[in-house]
């Protein structure tokens, strides 16, 4: 109910005022908004929006001055296989460093204790790519032991239930530098971008939920965002056509993924130009071409939705260079180059092609976006 609500106000004020708020959306927050910790999860939110990282919670970036201080969270997207937090810490520490258990690699252990509760937060591996993340709130008198039991008995009604159950990303826990009592921040899932983070203080009896925080006006897995033009929806949609459906792909899943990335990719177009990278893309724009043009040669089908493609490249990168100009105010010349840079990026992330290099392998041969550097 507090999520629908919250999405009806975020749509009344888009229709507010010149038009520009829907396009320039800044955070927004919605609940205990005075609240000190929200006010520190709300210039978090800001600073990240605002900062050139590919996704707003990772890589994370703090602002200075907060009233608050991380003791637990991830940096970064986790490409490690696993271990992306510390196993131990002034605030959490493991109580089975030797534990051999295949379905929980580490149990973080949270050493504050408060009348709300005791933080423990489980990773689950995930092989290759990373682990899940669960994050309990237990009582001060629960023992690891009694809690591992429960994680590692079969039945499925457990007695220890978490907020965040197997989440892709860690919740970011933080320690108030004047109360000294923890709180946390559960952000989105990297599949489910609705672009919300969920706050959560501490209660006499327990952890709830106190503010959220939305990035976005618009929810789902839209092709494109509707705010932006015609003719760049269109491109997108076009684009995505050439995924295929692609059901059944196994644990890579890469149609899903490259789909799921493309959405993301041009989310930032139309709300965070700036914070597109060249290494958003795995091929090169000659690759792209080639690769698509070769694709194109698999059937009259290909051949045709190829042809709309080569037409309406042209029209998308106009608008999107009209859009630039109007919402964001930039000189029309520096709009004319930053769309036609933002669009390449969007239209090589949704390919992989063979021959191409993975982001963290990329070097001097990424381009600047050209936002960033005028």
């Amino acid at each position: 109910m507090k999520r629908r609500i919250a999405g009806l106000l975020w749509a009344v004020l888009s229709l507010v005022c010149c038009g520009t708020v829907a396009a320039q959306p800044s955070p927004h927050i919605f609940g205990r908004v005075s609240a000190p910790e929200c006010m520190d999860a709300m210039a978090i939110a800001k600073h990240m929006y605002a900062s050139t990282s590919a996704y707003v919670y990772a890589p994370l970036q703090l602002p200075d001055h907060l009233g608050s201080t991380i003791v637990l969270g991830a940096a970064d997207v986790d490409i490690s296989g696993g271990d992306a937090i510390p196993e131990s810490t002034d605030h959490f520490g493991n109580p089975f460093p030797d534990l051999k258990d295949p379905s929980y690699r580490h149990i973080h252990w949270g050493r504050d204790v408060t009348t709300a509760g005791r933080i423990v937060i489980t990773a689950d591996s995930a092989g290759w790519r990373g682990d899940m993340y669960s994050l309990y709130v237990l009582q001060s008198d629960v023992t690891p032991e009694q809690f591992h039991a429960d994680l590692a008995d079969t039945n499925p009604r457990h007695r220890y239930k978490p907020l965040l159950d197997r989440g892709w990303r860690t919740p970011l826990v933080f320690l108030s530098n004047t109360t000294e009592k923890s709180w946390f921040i559960i952000v989105d899932e990297p599949y489910e971008p609705i672009g919300q983070w969920e706050v959560y203080l501490a209660d006499d009896d327990g952890f709830k939920s106190a503010c959220q925080i939305k990035f976005w006006p618009e929810q789902g897995q839209a092709r494109a965002p509707r705010i932006l033009p015609e003719e760049v929806r269109q491109l997108a949609k076009l684009l995505d056509q050439t995924l295929g459906y692609g059901p059944e792909e196994g644990t890579l899943q890469p149609t899903a993924s490259l789909r799921m990335y493309s959405q993301h990719i041009w989310r930032n177009v139309v709300y965070r130009p700036w914070a597109l990278s060249d290494k958003d893309t795995y091929n090169s724009k000659d690759q792209a071409d080639e690769g698509l043009l070769q694709w194109s040669q698999t059937g009259p089908s290909s051949a045709r939705l190829y042809a709309r493609i080569k037409r309406a490249y042209p029209a998308a990168e106009l608008a999107l260079a009209r859009y630039y100009e109007s919402q964001f105010k930039l000189p029309k010349e520096q709009a004319k180059i930053v769309a036609r840079w933002n669009l390449d990026v969007a239209y090589r992330s949704n390919f992989s092609f063979s021959g191409g290099t993975p982001l963290f392998m990329r070097g001097k041969d990424v381009s600047p976006n050209p936002w960033v550097s005028q």
